[in-house]
């Protein structure tokens, strides 16, 4: 995977095979589909687990739409096989063909994160309708 800072706001790398991708809080998303100016990014593990955490990016604004992830970080490269494995271990301990994994939140869904090259500010609207926004500098 890609070494930041975990404590960083978004940062935007290009995979091995040449595909862009944005790193927040230690998790891989790939950029799924650009319309005009919103990008929408899918966790980099929705083709393999399935995960549906899922983020939006509109000029220096980043959305997150979804927050929860079905896995931990992915931190280096399964093994050929795994996975086929892993799921052969809990369907035989459980009857159920999925891969028990704990949830990981990024934020709070409907969270927005504007960042830039020198700080990043976190803002979120409560259910009363009050914006509350945290300015965080590097």
């Amino acid at each position: 995977m890609h070494a930041h800072n975990p404590f960083e706001g978004p940062v935007f790398v290009v995979s091995k095979y040449g595909t862009k991708q944005l790193v927040l809080k230690q998790h891989t998303f790939n950029r799924h589909v650009c319309r005009e100016e919103v990008t929408y990014w899918r966790c980099s593990q929705f083709a393999v687990l399935r995960c549906r955490a899922r983020i939006k990016t509109k000029g220096n604004t980043l959305t997150v739409l979804n927050s929860e992830h079905n896995h931990e970080v992915i931190t280096k490269a399964r093994k050929y096989g795994s996975l086929k494995a892993a799921a052969a271990a809990a369907a035989a301990a459980n009857n159920s063909p999925t891969i028990a994994a704990s949830k990981v939140n990024l934020s709070n869904t409907g969270e927005s994160i504007t960042y830039g090259k020198a700080s990043y500010s976190l803002s979120a609207v409560d259910r009363a309708g009050v914006v509350t926004t945290v300015n965080i500098a590097p």
